[in-house]
């Protein structure tokens, strides 16, 4: 093809029986859809005249295997190459200096993507679903990477985030099966929602001393997690954060910390102990739900409420510490404690009996307490435990007492 200097928005869209396009020296610039759906286009060439690129130049360009570039361009419009199913390679130019939303979405056959140094931002969902993807190498230059940028990676096996990089965003990784292993910078201060979720082969993180906040299911169902440290200057666990991490044993929580969200320990069957922050002031909901190998939990002093199930399920617990601090408890609390022997209670008889009961409706009536409500309480079916108070001791058990 010759003549022009650009090349129109849907220049060519649809043209199903393209096979092959030569842009040639002198062309600046390819507008959006400019070969949307070419379903036989298999290769393509672009010189380095070329500096801009519409929205979804090559989007569902589903025979496209080869492409090359010259230098000259400068940024990757979103959505380029989505869903271009056998394009197994691409090397981006030097010139590039960030890539688009999208671009590479849906690329299923990607297995090997060059970014040059210079490339400053990774779009959202940028390689999202490159399946065939085992590593990618970020350069230093990298400062933002959006949310969902990696998310269903499954063949993903490593990474190493840039020392720029300051927010691991919502569902980066997400889904990535194979990740093994992750490197996260100092420069991070913030973990985002599902930003591992469903790693399912991390067996580790370090989490750096600037992060200040996990967000909600983070790392939830990362099965194959073994330990975790929360450092010191996090003040927030999201809730589930860790859920349903069944390989998860040691988990350090800095006194940083001050909340806590609901289930964010839920379904985590091998956890045998773990240390709740003096700073913390509610016990979430669920937080350690069928937490099976749990054998003793201490409530720090300052702890106002345990949440709807906060201990339900744990079938070893043995020992549960409360402070006086504690004016409500939720309902079936510490259901199903089949293990439990003993609750010690930093306050006397009359105030363990005074604490308000959550009842099924998930309301607090003003008669509604310990003393006359013990059945939402301690619905532990076989056995048989003591209150352990600073004036005596109370004793509870049966079958749904």
């Amino acid at each position: 093809m010759g003549g022009g200097t650009n090349i129109g928005d849907e220049a060519f869209y649809e043209c199903e029986s393209l096979t092959s396009i030569d842009i040639p020296e002198g062309v600046t610039s390819i507008g959006e859809n400019a070969f949307y759906r070419c379903k036989s286009l298999a290769k393509a060439t672009i010189p380095a005249s070329v500096t801009s690129f519409g929205d979804n130049a090559f989007n569902k360009c589903e025979s496209l295997e080869s492409v090359t570039f010259a230098d000259g361009l400068t940024s990757i419009g979103d959505y380029m190459f989505s869903e271009c199913t056998k394009l197994a390679s691409i090397a981006i130019p030097a010139s590039v200096t960030s890539i688009g939303n999208g671009v590479f979405d849906g690329c299923t056959s990607l297995a090997n993507v060059t970014i040059p140094d210079g490339v400053t931002s990774i779009g959202y969902s940028a390689f999202s679903g490159c399946t065939a993807l085992t590593n990618v190498a970020i350069p230093a230059s990298v400062t933002n990477i959006e949310n969902h940028a990696f998310s269903g990676c499954k063949g993903l096996t490593s990474i190493t985030i840039p020392a720029g990089v300051t927010s691991i965003g919502d569902n980066t990784f997400n889904g990535c099966t194979a990740l093994a292993s992750v490197m996260i910078p100092d420069s991070v201060t913030s973990i985002e929602g599902y930003a591992f979720n469903m790693c399912t082969s991390l067996a580790s993180v370090t989490i750096p001393d600037n992060v200040t906040s996990i967000g909600e299911s983070a790392f939830s169902r990362c099965t194959g997690l073994t330990n975790i440290e929360i450092p010191n200057g996090v003040t927030e666990i999201g809730n589930k954060a860790f859920y349903w991490c069944t390989s998860l044993e040691n988990v350090t929580i800095a006194n940083s910390v001050t909340n806590i969200g609901d289930e964010a320990f839920n379904g985590c069957t091998q956890l045998a102990k773990i240390n709740i922050p003096v700073g913390v002031t509610i016990i979430g909901k669920q937080m350690f739900f069928n937490c099976k190998n749990l054998t003793e939990i201490k409530i720090p002093d300052g702890v106002t409420e345990i949440k709807t199930s906060a201990f339900e399920g744990c079938s070893k617990l043995a020992n549960i510490t409360i402070p006086n601090s504690v004016t409500r408890l939720g309902y079936h609390v510490i259901k199903d404690l089949d293990g439990l022997k003993e609750i010690k209670y930093s306050g006397k008889k009359a105030e363990w009996q005074a604490i308000k009961v959550e009842n099924s409706q998930g309301k607090y009536m003003s008669t509604e307490t310990v003393g006359n409500k013990a059945s939402n309480l301690f619905y532990i079916h076989k056995n048989k435990f003591d209150v352990v108070c600073s004036d005596g001791t109370l004793s509870y058990g049966g079958t749904n007492q």
